[in-house]
């Protein structure tokens, strides 16, 4: 019988510190190293299509991570400590990024890929962020930024299906029917403590719960 190949190696909660320079085999090609107290990571060169470093003390993106734009899928680094994002617009592959709970306040042009599925910057100081026109977006997290409007990043994000804004001051400053005009096919939508449901409902018609 086969041995199975492994693709999938997780680190999590190992108690790792400061640096650590991570060793694994060829055919990883999904590495988890979340819940640790690294802020440098040395990666093998060879690619990874998915890296998951949450709950750690890093102040950067991994820099290796920008020679693997061809093959990256997902790349998961919240709760740390990172103020810059370095630009990975050319990341052609990337279809989930999640920056939550980190210290980044700018995100520029350049910097988000137009081919994410699923985009999270929520509880992050964010002041100002643009993005490209993002057909295939489905989630947009930005709860808990300090935006103060999200009717461009709505008009450059048709597609999506779950938004959540809620406890940031842009949700202040659009309504829930300009939502819906902006983007026809939200289903869940989480914006100034009220809930809209459409994912349940008969005939199309949106549920509002508060």
């Amino acid at each position: 019988m086969t041995t199975p190949i492994t693709t999938h190696l997780s680190l999590t909660g190992r108690s790792f510190q400061d640096e650590y320079t991570a060793t694994y085999d060829t055919s990883i090609t999904s590495f988890n190293i979340s819940q640790n107290y690294i802020h440098t990571l040395v990666l093998p060169d060879h690619p990874l299509r998915v890296l998951i470093a949450n709950v750690n003390a890093f102040t950067e993106i991994p820099r290796q991570i920008l020679q693997w734009k061809d093959t990256l899928v997902e790349l998961s680094i919240s709760n740390n400590l990172i103020r810059e994002i370095p630009a990975l617009g050319d990341f052609i592959n990337l279809k989930r990024l999640n920056l939550k709970g980190n210290k980044i306040r700018n995100i520029s042009q350049g910097t988000i890929p137009e081919g994410l599925e699923s985009l999270s910057l929520s509880s992050n100081p964010l002041e100002t962020c643009v993005i490209p026109y993002m057909p295939n977006l489905q989630n947009l997290y930005l709860f808990a930024t300090n935006l103060l409007e999200v009717r461009s990043l709505l008009c450059n994000t048709p597609m999506i299906t779950e938004l959540i804004i809620d406890t940031s001051p842009a949700a202040q400053n659009i309504g829930s029917r300009e939502i819906q005009q902006i983007c026809k096919n939200i289903e869940w939508l989480d914006w100034k403590w009220v809930k809209l449901d459409t994912r349940n409902t008969e005939n199309g018609t949106s549920k509002l719960s508060s």
